[in-house]
């Protein structure tokens, strides 16, 4: 992961030199409104994620995912197993929407 462009409460990642693009996201305080979708806007979930669940996303065919979390004072976000830190102070911005921007290895 590589730095990030910030606006708002929006947020841009570039993900690159891996072809590997799997997202996990765990809610870890309470149930957290979350909203994963790819750049084309295709929803591959879009719901409440409860306490102590977590999502796995495999999106390696994907070049851009938009993740919208309601509460993210209690979500932990990792990109291929690695924790990633929230773009915002979470208890200053609660809701934050991240943008992955992947460039698989092989395109570089």
């Amino acid at each position: 992961m590589q730095g990030s462009s910030k606006t708002g409460r929006s947020a841009t990642y570039a993900l690159s030199g891996t072809d590997a693009f799997n997202l996990e996201v765990t809610s870890t305080q309470a149930d957290t409104w979350l909203d994963v979708k790819n750049g084309k806007g295709n929803a591959f979930f879009s719901s409440i994620l409860k306490k102590g669940e977590t999502k796995e996303f495999d999106l390696t065919k994907e070049t851009e995912a938009r993740v919208n979390i309601g509460y993210s004072p209690g979500v932990e976000l990792k990109i291929n197993g690695k924790a990633v830190d929230l773009p915002f102070d979470s208890s200053k911005q609660v809701r934050q929407v991240v943008t992955i921007q992947h460039q698989p290895a092989e395109a570089q």
